[in-house]
């Protein structure tokens, strides 16, 4: 059976970008307590998220993967890639992209990367989370991914 890895992909705000670039480590752990926090402190938790995250503009991308990425829409945000070489599904939501994939760097991350270069990616089950920016430009996962004991 395929192992398939979760990400979440956040643009972050330019500020927020210079503050954490160096040293992304709090951005991972206060993403991480975002996504795990109780919907009774949402707002709480979408002022936090506003102060280091910019939205998605989920109808501009749907679009966008609908006329120019091979790939299937199969409900209303949600694609599948059309690929032999990787299993890759993605939904889109304003707040973050959700890419479930069994590649460490799926093609879909540079069209992902086209639509904005502060892009932030949080794997919160192994605890590991890189800059894309960083990432496509070395071509070396391993050295750039941090993963956090």
């Amino acid at each position: 059976m395929i192992q398939l890895n979760t990400y979440h992909l956040f643009i972050i705000k330019p500020d927020a970008f210079q503050l954490y670039f160096k040293n992304a480590n709090p951005l991972f752990l206060l993403l991480k307590k975002l996504y795990r926090m109780d919907k009774r402190n949402a707002n709480y938790g979408l002022s936090l998220y506003h102060q280091v995250c910019t939205t998605m503009n989920v109808k501009l991308l749907s679009n966008y993967m609908i006329e120019k990425v091979p790939a299937i829409k199969v409900k209303k945000n949600t694609f599948k890639m059309l690929s032999f070489f990787e299993s890759t599904t993605f939904e889109l939501h304003y707040s973050n992209i959700l890419v479930e994939t069994d590649k460490t760097l799926p093609a879909i991350y540079q069209i992902f990367h086209i639509y904005h270069n502060h892009i932030f990616v949080c794997d919160f089950k192994q605890n590991r989370y890189f800059w894309l920016d960083e990432v496509l430009k070395n071509g070396n996962h391993r050295k750039k991914t941090h993963i956090i004991n």
